[in-house]
């Protein structure tokens, strides 16, 4: 297993509930490393249909 750091990452559209759903973003992101269902590439999906 690799030691590099993977970052979990989403933006958050401003308004008046954006933080209620950082809120939930962040619950899903506990939740999915948890799990260990959180992605181990930072690769975009055409890099990695490309390899």
């Amino acid at each position: 297993m690799s030691s590099r750091r993977h970052y979990l990452r989403e933006t958050i559209p401003p308004g008046p509930k954006a933080e209620d759903e950082a809120e939930k973003v962040l619950a899903r992101f506990v939740h999915e490393v948890n799990e260990r269902r959180n992605p181990r590439t930072s690769a975009t999906v055409n890099q990695l249909m490309d390899r």
